[in-house]
C-alpha cells in the first residue's frame, strides 16, 4: 500500500524520480562521448588511410623537382621507410578532428622531415 499525500512519501518519491533522472541524464551524456570516440578514431584510421595513400605522388613530386633521385623513388625499401614513418607519426599526431588536407600537409611534413 502506497503511503500517497504524506509528506515523507511525496518527498521519497520526488528525491527518487530526480535520482533516476541524473542517472539517466549522465548514461546518456557518457554513451555520446564513447560513440564520439568512436567515431573520431574512425575518422583518424580513414585520414592516415588517405594520407598514405598521397606518399608515392608526393615522392613523385619530390622526384620531379630533384628532390629526391628516380632510384630512391623505385626503391621499395625508401618508400616502404617513409610511409612508415607517415603512419607512426600521423597515429601518434592525429585526433581525428583534422581535416582530409590537414592531414595530407602533415604526412608531408613527416616526409620532409625524414628526407632533411
Amino acid at each position: 500500500m502506497r503511503c500517497r499525500g504524506h509528506p515523507r512519501c511525496d518527498s521519497s518519491e520526488a528525491e527518487g524520480k530526480e535520482a533516476l533522472q541524473t542517472a539517466v541524464t549522465e548514461a546518456r551524456r557518457e554513451i555520446e562521448q564513447r560513440q564520439a570516440e568512436k567515431e573520431r578514431q574512425a575518422k583518424k584510421a580513414r585520414l592516415v588511410a588517405e594520407a598514405l595513400a598521397d606518399v608515392v605522388s608526393y615522392a613523385a613530386e619530390l622526384g620531379r623537382k630533384g628532390e629526391i633521385t628516380s632510384e630512391e623513388y623505385w626503391d621499395n625499401d625508401f618508400t616502404d621507410h617513409l610511409a612508415t614513418a607517415v603512419r607512426r607519426g600521423l597515429e601518434s599526431d592525429l585526433t581525428g578532428d583534422e581535416s582530409t588536407k590537414e592531414a595530407r600537409e602533415l604526412a608531408r611534413e613527416i616526409i620532409d622531415d625524414q628526407l632533411a
